[in-house]
């Protein structure tokens, strides 16, 4: 395992991307995003899923030179074009958007559509809540869950994440609607060990705690069973209608999360008043839920995104830990 520095991370992923024919300012802002990515802990949405994105612009399903566009809009709410660019671009600027509109309507709602993989969903939430805003963005993908009751994989796991501002660290959940992201049974694979609860099917179709089993028949288990099933499918319905977008149904016949539908919302609940208030209940509901007993088995209780700041602080300092191979490919880019 690499110790590497963040600078040094953002340096070379900046590099490469510069080789790739973007310019110094998009790459620069790219690179940041896949960096801090791996910096706050998410290390299989940062450099790892980074060095996936590199082949997706050789193979050309990425047009790493592409701008996002507006296509229509009315007040608060405006569609996107991605135009099959790189997904934290994209991302980044839609999120922003969302929360220029907020400022001027008090809610800001950008769909996307024709997008790539964005890389670390929570991102865009905090950039949101970084603003002084909630923020709520959601993805498809590629079906690995069955519809509940079925063999068959239909379901995206479908991202939803959402921030609320907070000083000293944004309160934040960034889940995917699957008990475990391929990124954590990825991580979970490599590093040899099983999945701490049931997280999909084996090929018998029993239920396993298997990562290599789960990733291979791409049949993973949906959080609360039939209630997260059914949360994935509007997540997908919600993003794709939106942004007159793909559906999970068409990226599997893309057979790869490329061209996806995405939404970015921006809630400015302090444009009518009542910021101090809202804070002052941020912070009595962290204590309210931080005040019990700790349960055998765990250290402490954290607030939701409490472990993003954490493991930022941590790795600033020792260095952010890599897969050998993963840093070793970057370099080689």
């Amino acid at each position: 395992m690499a110790l590497v520095a963040y600078e040094q991370l953002l340096g070379e992923i900046k590099r490469v991307l510069i080789k790739y024919g973007v310019n110094e300012e998009k790459a620069s802002l790219i690179a940041t995003i896949y960096a801090e990515n791996s910096l706050v802990g998410v290390y299989s949405h940062g450099a790892n899923i980074f060095v996936n994105t590199c082949k997706r612009i050789l193979e050309g399903t990425v047009n790493a030179n592409a701008e996002p566009e507006k296509i229509g809009g009315l007040g608060g709410f405006e569609r996107w074009e991605g135009n099959k660019g790189l997904g934290p671009y994209n991302s980044y600027t839609c999120a922003m958007r969302a929360a220029e509109l907020a400022k001027e309507f008090g809610i800001g709602c950008v769909s996307l559509r024709n997008n790539n993989h964005w890389g670390r969903a929570g991102k865009y939430s905090s950039l949101i809540a970084d603003q002084g805003m909630i923020g709520i963005c959601a993805t498809n993908g590629t079906s690995c869950m069955a519809t509940w009751g079925g063999t068959t994989s239909r379901i995206g796991n479908n991202p939803l994440t959402i921030a609320v501002p907070r000083e000293g660290g944004n309160v934040a959940v960034d889940m995917a609607f699957s008990q475990f992201s391929f990124g954590q049974l990825n991580n979970h694979k490599v590093a040899g060990k099983s999945l701490p609860v049931l997280g999909g099917y084996d090929e018998s179709g029993e239920m396993t705690t298997d990562p290599a089993q789960v990733m291979e028949t791409r049949k993973l288990l949906p959080v609360g069973y039939w209630k997260g099933a059914a949360l994935a499918t509007l997540i997908d319905l919600v993003v794709s209608c939106a942004s007159t977008g793909n559906t999970t149904k068409q990226l599997d016949e893309f057979g790869a999360d490329i061209n996806i539908s995405q939404i970015y919302i921006a809630i400015n609940f302090a444009a009518i008043g009542g910021r101090e208030e809202a804070m002052q209940i941020v912070e009595d509901t962290i204590a309210y839920v931080k005040d019990t007993e700790i349960a055998p088995g765990f250290e402490s209780v954290r607030f939701p995104g409490q472990s993003l700041i954490d493991t930022k602080e941590k790795n600033l300092k020792d260095g952010i830990p890599l897969n050998d191979a993963v840093w070793e490919n970057l370099l080689s880019l």
